[in-house]
């Protein structure tokens, strides 16, 4: 189904009771039903989406800012690079981890700009499937928080993609909160890069050993808000 871009409010009719009657078979008695008139409900269908369709950690959009779009996806609890882990990932080879990065930043600047495309053009299934491949490529290099948002934002908009093929329309409110997490996304890739050009200068100066990881780690030199 496709995007609405503005909320619809249902109107309630007012029709006058209707009676209908019968006979009975064995005594000939009437019997009256009454039908009473059908009153739809004036709330605006996005709220309605919000609750029926389970959205993952919804609030309304009044008021959502990119703040409480971090305490929602829980992003500022998990570092903006985790080197201890992306080092074992690549048994502690740096220049296989700077070749591994240099293949994500190429694959953001190639794929992200779809990600609005998509937005724009309702496309949920192949939004999700270029956030969900670059999440798993920041996963793999210890890049946590960038890959949080990536999650958050890849759930919803699922969540999203399963509503569509049952005939719910996306609503304008619903659009709004993608576009805040993608601001979201963002905001972490662009931390997240300049922590990896910190890194690069540090690492190209000293020994990569264990006690230098630990050290990096500890005073968390890479939790760049």
């Amino acid at each position: 189904m496709g995007c609405v871009t503005s909320s619809q409010v249902s109107v309630p009719t007012n029709k006058p009771i209707k009676a209908v009657v019968s006979e009975s078979n064995d005594h000939n008695i009437p019997t009256v039903a009454v039908e009473a008139p059908s009153v739809s409900s004036p709330t605006p269908p996005a709220q309605k989406s919000h609750s029926k369709n389970n959205f993952p950690r919804v609030a309304p959009l009044t008021g959502l800012t990119l703040d409480k779009a971090e305490e929602e996806a829980n992003v500022m609890v998990k570092q903006t690079i985790d080197i201890k882990m992306a080092m074992d990932q690549v048994s502690g080879d740096l220049d296989l981890l700077k070749e591994l990065n240099g293949i994500l930043h190429q694959q953001y600047q190639t794929e992200f700009p779809k990600v609005l495309e998509c937005l724009n053009t309702c496309n949920w299934l192949q939004l999700w499937k270029t956030v969900h491949s670059l999440k798993g490529g920041a996963m793999n290099l210890g890049i946590d928080r960038f890959a949080a948002c990536c999650h958050h934002l890849e759930v919803y908009v699922k969540q999203l993609q399963v509503n569509a093929d049952g005939g719910t329309e996306v609503t304008a409110d619903q659009k709004e909160r993608i576009d805040l997490y993608i601001q979201l996304t963002e905001k972490h890739w662009n931390s997240y890069m300049k922590a990896y050009e910190g890194l690069g200068n540090l690492l190209s100066e000293a020994d990569l050993s264990t006690t230098l990881i630990s050290t990096f780690n500890d005073v968390k030199i890479f939790n760049i808000g």
